[in-house]
C-alpha cells in the first residue's frame, strides 16, 4: 500500500492549466523569497545598510501586493485538487491564503517603519533577512492551509515554524530575543517530533496520510490498532496545541512575545494562530471527528477516537481559557499580558472545535472568529510598536519593559490613537458593536447544542474576567497624572499619515465594521464549507 501511496503522490504528471492559478501565490513569494537572498549578499559590499533593507523590503512588498491579487483572483475560480490531497485548492485554502497575504503584507510595512525609527534615533536595526524569512513563513502558512495530506502538513508546519524561531531571535544584540527564540526553538522541535512520531502511528494504521481517505480506512482496523491509532492522534494533537499556544503547552508563549520584536510578536499572534487553526479545523474534520455509515465497525473505531480526542481537547480547552486569564490579571507588562490574553482565545477557538462533530455551523463560528481576532492582533500589536526599543539614559529595551503605565494619557495626547487601541481591547473582551462580539457570540450559540453547557459556562465567565485587565489598559490611557518612565509622551513616535497609521485605521474600522454589518463576512465564510 505504502508503494501505490507513494506512486499517486510522487508521479510526474502534467500540472493541469487550471491549476497553476492557484500555485501562483506560493511560486511568487518563493521566487522574491530566493531572488532576495541571492541580491541582498550582493548589495551588502556597495550599499549601506540602510539601502540594502530597502531593496529587500522593496521586493518583499512587491511580492505579498502580487500574492494577495492572485488569491483574490483566485477566489473566483472552481476549486481543484493536485496529487492525491498535497494541494487542495478549496474555497477554505483560497479565503485563507488572502487573508494570510494581507497579514504578511501588513505586518512587514510595519516592521520596516518600527526599523527605520531605530535607525534614526541610532539604533540597531534588525538585518534584512528578516523580510525574507517573513516570506517564507507565509509560503509554509499557505500550504498549511491548502493540503489534507499529513505529510505535506508536516513540511508546511516547519518551513512555517523555522522561519519564526529566527525571526524570533534575530536581534542579536538583545538577551530577551535570543531566550526567547532559544526557548521557542527547543520546545518547538519536541512538538515537532511528537506529531512526526503521532504521524507514523496514524499511517501505520490506516496505511493513509490522506485526509479524506482516513474515514474508509478506519473500515479495516481492528481493536488493537485503533488503539494505536488513539495514541498517534492525540499525540498530533499535543504537537498542535504547542502551535496555538493552548494548556498545558502554552508556558513559551509570554516569554517569546515579550523577547520578540513587536511587529514580529504581532504577526506570530495572527497569522501563526489562523493557520494552525486552519490545519486544526482540517484533522478535525476528516480524522479526529470524522462521520462515516459505511458500518458498524467503521462507527465503532470513529468513536472509539473521536472520544479520546474529545477528553483531550476538553481538559486543554477548559484550563486554557481558565488559566489564560488568571495569568493575565497578574501581569503589569503589556506584551506578556496579551500573551496570556491569547491564550484564553485559544480556549475559546478549542471550544468551536469541540462542537464540530456533524456542525458546520461551528466551523463557520471559527473561521468568524479567527478573523475577527486576526485583525485585531495585527492592530494592537501596529500600535505598540510606535514605542521605540530603547531608553536612551537607561539603555533598557522598551520592548521587553513595556508596562501598563506605558499607555498612561495616550488617550489624551493622540485622540485616534487612543480610541483604535481601545476599540482593538474592546472586541478581545466581546463588547457590542465590535467584531469580537459578534464572534463570541457566533461562537457560543454555535457550540451551546453541541457540547456540554458547562463548557459555556466557564466560557463566558472566563470572558467576564478579561475584561478587567483589558478596562484596566483602557482607564491607563485616559487618566491624567504624572507621566512615568517610558510614558506615552517620551517614548510614543506618532504620525498620523505614515503606513502604520493607516493599517491601524484599517484594522480599526474592520473590527467596527464586523461588529455592525457582520453579514457580507458571514455569507462569505457560509461559502467556505
Amino acid at each position: 500500500m505504502l508503494n501505490v501511496q507513494m506512486h499517486e503522490v510522487m508521479l510526474i504528471q502534467k500540472i493541469p492549466s487550471a491549476i497553476w492559478p492557484f500555485l501562483f501565490p506560493v511560486i511568487i513569494l518563493s521566487i522574491f523569497a530566493i531572488l532576495n537572498l541571492v541580491i541582498a549578499p550582493l548589495l551588502s559590499s556597495k550599499h549601506t545598510k540602510k539601502g540594502r533593507t530597502g531593496v529587500v523590503f522593496f521586493m518583499a512588498v512587491i511580492a505579498l501586493l502580487l500574492c494577495t491579487f492572485s488569491a483574490l483572483f483566485n477566489f473566483t475560480l472552481t476549486s481543484e485538487t493536485l496529487f492525491a490531497g498535497l494541494l487542495v485548492f478549496d474555497n477554505l485554502a483560497k479565503y485563507s491564503t488572502i487573508v494570510l497575504c494581507l497579514g504578511g503584507l501588513f505586518s512587514i510595512i510595519n516592521l520596516y517603519e518600527s526599523e527605520i525609527a531605530c535607525d534614526q534615533r541610532e539604533e540597531t536595526p534588525l538585518p534584512a533577512e528578516v523580510y525574507i524569512l517573513l516570506l517564507f513563513s507565509l509560503i509554509g502558512m499557505i500550504i498549511l492551509a491548502s493540503t489534507t495530506h499529513l505529510f505535506m502538513m508536516f513540511v508546511a508546519l516547519e518551513i512555517m515554524s523555522y522561519s519564526i524561531y529566527v525571526m524570533v531571535a534575530i536581534r542579536r544584540t538583545s538577551k530577551n530575543s535570543s531566550e526567547a527564540g532559544l526557548k521557542y526553538f527547543i520546545m518547538g522541535g519536541v512538538s515537532s517530533a511528537f506529531f512526526l512520531y503521532g504521524l507514523v502511528l496514524v499511517f501505520g494504521n490506516l496505511g493513509t496520510l490522506e485526509l479524506t481517505k482516513a474515514s474508509l480506512a478506519l473500515t479495516l482496523l481492528n481493536p488493537h490498532q485503533i488503539l494505536l491509532l488513539i495514541v498517534g492522534s492525540i499525540m498530533i494533537i499535543g504537537a498542535l496545541l504547542f502551535k496555538v499556544g493552548a494548556f498545558p503547552f502554552h508556558s513559551w508563549v509570554a516569554d517569546v512575545y515579550q523577547g520578540a520584536n513587536t511587529a514580529i510578536t504581532g504577526f506570530m499572534a495572527s497569522a501563526v494562530k489562523f493557520a494552525s487553526f486552519i490545519m486544526i479545523l482540517r484533522l478535525t474534520k476528516y480524522l479526529f471527528f470524522a462521520s462515516t455509515t459505511a458500518s458498524t465497525n467503521a462507527s465503532t473505531n470513529v468513536s472509539a477516537n473521536s472520544e479520546a480526542i474529545f477528553l483531550v481537547l476538553s481538559i486543554s480547552a477548559l484550563l486554557t481559557m481558565i488559566w489564560g486569564n488568571v495569568l493575565a490579571i497578574q501581569q503589569s507588562n503589556i506584551k506578556r499580558l496579551l500573551a496570556y490574553s491569547t491564550i484564553a482565545h485559544t480556549g475559546y477557538l478549542l471550544l468551536a472545535v469541540l462542537a464540530s462533530q456533524n456542525s458546520v455551523r461551528s466551523f463557520e463560528a471559527l473561521i468568524f472568529y479567527l478573523t475577527a481576532y486576526f485583525f485585531s492582533t495585527l492592530g494592537t500589536f501596529a500600535v505598540l510598536s510606535l514605542f521605540r526599543d530603547k531608553d536612551d539614559k537607561n539603555d533598557k529595551e522598551l520592548e521587553s519593559e513595556l508596562t501598563i503605565d506605558s499607555l498612561r494619557g495616550m488617550g489624551f495626547k493622540h485622540h485616534l490613537l487612543g480610541v483604535a487601541f481601545t476599540l482593538f481591547l474592546l472586541s478581545f473582551a466581546g463588547i457590542p458593536l465590535t467584531a469580537g462580539f459578534i464572534g463570541k457570540f457566533f461562537l457560543f450559540s454555535s457550540i451551546l447544542p453541541k457540547i456540554h453547557f458547562t463548557f459555556v459556562i466557564v466560557a463566558v465567565l472566563t470572558s467576564l474576567i478579561s475584561l478587567s485587565y483589558y478596562l484596566k489598559l483602557i482607564a491607563v490611557m485616559y487618566m491624567r497624572g504624572e507621566e512615568r518612565m517610558y510614558g506615552v509622551v517620551d517614548r510614543l513616535e506618532y504620525n498620523p499619515v505614515n503606513a502604520t497609521t493607516i493599517i491601524i485605521s484599517f484594522t480599526a474600522i474592520f473590527t467596527l465594521f464586523l461588529g455592525i454589518f457582520p453579514g457580507p463576512m458571514l455569507t462569505i465564510i457560509a461559502s467556505l464549507f
